[in-house]
């Protein structure tokens, strides 16, 4: 067990996997010739705040809800745990899965799903992925957690599944019962898998923002 603080987030960079319905990321930077022949560089971020790892906030589906800068600092520390339940393929996570680690969740907690794709980002598979099932978001809003993190691109059913109309319901059961969702954490979370840490999880304070780029910080308990 390591008592260091361990960052769980993808890097930003250009061309980096996203959401088809968020855009593009580009990164740029420019440089300026200033006195004494010192080089002043900036670096431009041109992206959507769901690019890489973030956190959606309720108004991300439901209109008028709060919006990211208006969670207070402390809903984004505290304890948490990590579920194992890495798996091949866009298959459903249960509540028969979830009934497994029914001792590592506690009422508060911010839960970091382990899928084992995060070391998987930069491969189109990264596309076809786990997924949380309705009834597995219902189990944990009534767990009374948080946050509910991912190592994938959503909890819901992925894109090249969906049906006609698809009305994302795990956002939808999660969001609506103020429950926040973490989206493309790193690889790193499977150091962690199967165990209670400590997470830092602080989002930008983007006015009336539906979501921010975040580092999500987890150490052991």
């Amino acid at each position: 067990m390591s008592m260091e603080w361990i960052n769980l987030s993808q890097d930003i960079f250009t061309g980096m996997p996203h959401a088809r319905a968020h855009g593009d990321i580009n990164i740029t930077s420019k440089t300026k010739d200033i006195s004494d022949g010192f080089v002043l560089r900036t670096t431009h971020l041109d992206m959507p705040a769901h690019g890489g790892t973030h956190i959606d906030a309720a108004n991300h589906f439901f209109p008028g809800a709060k919006s990211i800068d208006q969670y207070p600092p402390s809903h984004f520390i505290g304890p948490g745990v990590v579920l194992d339940l890495r798996r091949e393929g866009a298959v459903p996570v249960t509540v028969e899965d979830l009934n497994r680690s029914l001792n590592l969740v506690k009422e508060g907690d911010i839960v970091l799903l382990c899928f084992g794709y995060g070391r998987r980002f930069t491969d189109d598979i990264y596309h076809e992925h786990p997924y949380l099932s309705v009834e597995a978001a219902e189990w944990l809003v009534a767990k009374g957690v948080r946050i509910v993190g991912v190592d994938v691109t959503t909890p819901d059913l992925p894109g090249t599944h969906r049906p006609e109309g698809f009305g994302f319901p795990v956002h939808r059961a999660l969001l609506g019962n103020g429950v926040l969702i973490i989206e493309n954490l790193g690889a790193k979370l499977e150091l962690f898998a199967g165990r209670r840490v400590e997470v830092i999880a602080m989002p930008l304070p983007i006015k009336d923002s539906d979501a921010s780029p975040i580092s999500v910080l987890v150490k052991d308990i």
